[in-house]
This record gives structure tokens, sequence and C-alpha cells, in this order.
């Protein structure tokens, strides 16, 4: 009889958690902001899960080839009137116009040391496309000649003039442009070594990083790219600022 109560004891304990698991299963939100955008926007991803009892998740959302991950930020769990609530938020890029579904996700819930995976509805992110510049065939129509010659006379007089200016102020340019010294050191360089400076104050300057993302003629490697897009839109850490200074002095080697 001893032994039939230890084994019915042991066998609560071991199904308790999962018969909870079971019965109180949390909640997961999705919702995008924006919903619709232009292609090269940046997009927020966030995924919140709320419990009466303490638990954690992960997502594991496929690749697709028209969305571009930039970053990824997990934020604690917080508790707050009976509810535990965690949130993440993922940065993301579409790259094509169209609708842009996310594909199959799988949530990874834990609570204490059982782990289940539920599929989540994928929320469709809208990219509206440009418009394109149309060009019409249809011809202008002429302005109705003045009666008056005096008036004519006097619009072609301005215009020769302007354009007389213009030529002397492109020749005075080119002029002025040629006696310049060329400088020794590249804007690009100057940038960059004014990045490093900021960072030595263990600050990140969020809008001097997003100006050299979008310089056309700076030419930096693919890790350093990855780690001035962490630093311009991921959690300003002290291991990003490390992870920055590390591929600059790399960069400045190469």
């Amino acid at each position: 009889m001893r032994v039939s109560v230890t084994y019915l004891l042991l066998l609560s304990a071991m199904i308790g958690p999962v018969l909870q698991l079971l019965g109180t299963t949390p909640e997961i939100k999705f919702w995008l902001e924006p919903s619709t955008c232009r292609p090269g926007d940046l997009v927020r991803l966030h995924a919140q899960m709320e419990s009466p009892h303490y638990a954690e998740f992960n997502l594991k959302i496929p690749r697709n080839n028209a969305l571009y991950r930039v970053t990824q930020n997990q934020q604690p769990i917080t508790y707050e009137q009976g509810v535990y609530r965690q949130q993440s938020t993922w940065v993301l890029q579409p790259m094509q116009p169209g609708n842009i579904e996310l594909g199959r996700i799988i949530a990874e819930i834990q609570i204490g040391s059982q782990t289940t995976e539920q599929e989540l509805s994928s929320p469709t992110l809208i990219v509206v496309a440009y418009p394109e510049p149309t060009d019409s065939m249809a011809p202008l129509l002429l302005e109705t000649a003045s009666d008056t010659p005096g008036i004519s006379f006097n619009l072609i007089g301005s215009i020769s003039t302007a354009i007389a200016l213009l030529w002397i102020t492109g020749r005075l340019w080119r002029t002025t442009r040629k006696s310049e010294v060329t400088p020794t050191t590249s804007p690009t360089a100057t940038t960059l070594a004014d990045l490093e400076a900021a960072l030595q104050a263990d600050h990140i300057p969020q809008a001097l990083i997003e100006t050299l993302l979008l310089d056309p003629e700076l030419k930096l490697s693919i890790p350093t790219r990855n780690a001035l897009e962490r630093a311009a839109y991921g959690p300003a850490d002290a291991s990003t600022i490390e992870a920055l200074r590390s591929c600059l002095r790399k960069e400045s080697q190469a």
C-alpha cells in the first residue's frame, strides 16, 4: 500500500507540469509597424506573449528573399497584474514590392521543463511600388504672341541676360575648382575617424552611422556594414560598441 501511494505521488509530480501547460496555452500576438510601406523602408515585426505562468518563447521565422533582416531585439520578461509578458522585435527591410508573407512561423513555448511547439498565423506585409514617371507624347501649347513688340523684346533680352550670367558663373566656378588644393584626407576617412572618436566616449552616434550606410561611395566589408547596421538600429549596449570598434580596426588595417 505504501509503495502504491509513493508511485501515485511520483506520477502526479511528473504529469502535473504537462497538464498545466496543456490547460493554459499562452497567447502570442503579432503586429507589423507599419503594415504598409515602400521598398527599402524599415519595418518592425512585434511578437508578444502573455501567460499567467512564467513562460518563455522563441520564434522560428523562415528566410524570405524579399525581406532583409536588419536586427532582432529580445526584451526581458515582465510581470504585471498577474500576467507574465515577453516581447521580441525584428527590424525588417523589404527589397521588392508586393504582398510579402512571412511563411510558416513556429513558436517554441517553454513552461518549466516542458517545451511545446505552436504554429502561428503569418502576418502580411504590403509593399507598395514607387510610381514610375510617365513621359507624355502630347506637344506643349505655344503661348499666344503678344501684340506689343516691346514686351517680346524685353522678354528675349531678359532670357539672353540670364544665359550670359549663367555662363559667366559657370566659368568662375570651374576656375575656382581648379585652383583648390586637393585634400590629403578623404571625407570617408575623416568620417570614420569621427566615428571612432565617438565610440571612445562609449557613445553610438546613430545619425552619423546612418549617413555612412547611405553613402554610395563608401566601400566597406560585409562584417563592418553588418556591425554598423546593428549599432544604428539595435540596442546601444557595451557589446555592440566593442563589436563596432573591432570591425573599424580591421577595416582600417585592410
